[in-house]
């Protein structure tokens, strides 16, 4: 996977993000951390917070809903206290889940945004 996160990590770089990639978050007593997340940006002059989940897996829309829906959550939970603890707790945080297929009809996955690689790279 690490070469769509250098992918999407590059990409926000260029658009004048700040790029946080791979971080682990939410320190547990007895040692580890909750979640690790994979990209994370942050765009001074727009105020606003992209969060990126690739995945390239071949599991059910059920197993990719439950796994999506930890490493969402665990965004919302520390990206602003952790990741970029300055921003006001309100900074709305768009998250994307960027998959092989996006089917139509199937436009979110876990809350976020649901797109393919295909429409990154079109983006891009």
């Amino acid at each position: 996977m690490a070469h769509l996160e250098d992918l999407i990590a590059q990409y926000l770089d260029w658009r004048g993000y700040i790029v946080r990639r791979n971080v682990k978050v939410g320190r547990r007593t007895a040692g580890g951390w909750e979640m690790e997340l994979d990209v994370v940006g942050f765009k001074p002059d727009l105020g606003t917070i992209l969060h990126y989940e690739p995945s390239l897996d071949a599991h059910s829309w059920i197993q990719r809903e439950a796994r999506f829906a930890k490493k969402f959550e665990a965004g919302r939970k520390y990206i602003l206290g952790e990741l970029f603890p300055w921003l006001p707790g309100n900074t709305q945080i768009e998250q994307i889940a960027v998959l092989v297929t996006h089917p139509p009809g199937r436009d979110k996955l876990a809350g976020g945004r649901l797109m393919s690689v295909d429409e990154l790279m079109a983006e891009i």
